[in-house]
Formats: structure tokens, sequence, C-alpha cells
């Protein structure tokens, strides 16, 4: 049997879990229409041009630059990752866009630098400066 005092701890996590789910929902909807909204209007020759496997290895590197600029949400960046994939976008291009936006996404540097540093984080960004690209590389070669 549940003491009272569990029963109320049990109570107060549900109610916590619960306002998450409604705080979250609407950024995982946004994410979802914003995957729709991607695959629909870009035009797939136009992605295919610059992100799809046609474009060769300069599809990396721009797929490595969208990414560092893409927001650094998980409700954001992966949506966005898969409306360019449904648009026409090639592997090496995802990889790199994916790994970019990891380690480089824009909305990531300021929190970074209040908690960590500026030296930290600029250490930590030439560390990972080679990593999208190699890694959109490698995939672009392995497929």
């Amino acid at each position: 049997m549940i003491n009272p005092e569990s029963k109320k701890r049990i109570a107060e996590e549900v109610r916590q879990s619960l306002t998450l789910i409604i705080q979250i929902l609407p950024l995982i909807l946004c994410g979802i229409l914003m995957s729709a909204a991607i695959s629909s209007l870009l035009p797939p020759e136009t992605v295919m041009k610059f992100i799809g496997n046609e474009a060769g290895k300069k599809s990396i590197f721009i797929g490595g630059a969208a990414g560092a600029l893409a927001p650094g949400e998980p409700f954001f960046g992966l949506p966005i990752a898969e409306g360019l994939a449904k648009a026409g976008a090639g592997y090496g291009a995802m990889v790199a866009f994916i790994a970019s936006w990891a380690l480089f996404s824009v909305t990531l540097y300021p929190t970074e630098i209040a908690l960590l540093g500026w030296r930290f984080t600029l250490l930590r960004s030439l560390v990972n400066l080679f990593i999208p690209i190699l890694s959109g590389i490698i995939a672009y070669i392995m497929v």
C-alpha cells in the first residue's frame, strides 16, 4: 500500500509531467508543420541542385552552413532536416547539416558563452570545426 506522502509526490510528478507536455506540444506541432512546409514549398529541383547528391561535395558545405544557422531546439532543427530530406537533400548534406546543427547552432552560443565562458566556447568550436564536413564526406562516399 502506498503511504499518503508518496501519493502526494506521485500526484505532483504527474501534474508536472502534464504541464511539460502542454508546454512542449505546441513546439512539436510547429516543428511538424515546419517540416511539411519546407518539403512542400521548396522546389525539389532547387534542393537537389544545392544539397542533393547531384550537387556533389559542395552540398556538404552548404548543408553544414545551413545546419549552423538552424535553430538549436530539437523541435525545430530536426524537422527542418526532415523537410530538406523529403525535398531531395542528399545523405552527405544531411549528415553535415545535423552535425553542424548539433555543434554550431547559432542559438547555442549565447547560453554556452554565458555558462562556460567565451574561451571554452571558442576552444570547443575550433576542436569541432571539421566534424560536420568530415562526417558529411564520409556519408557522401558511403552512399
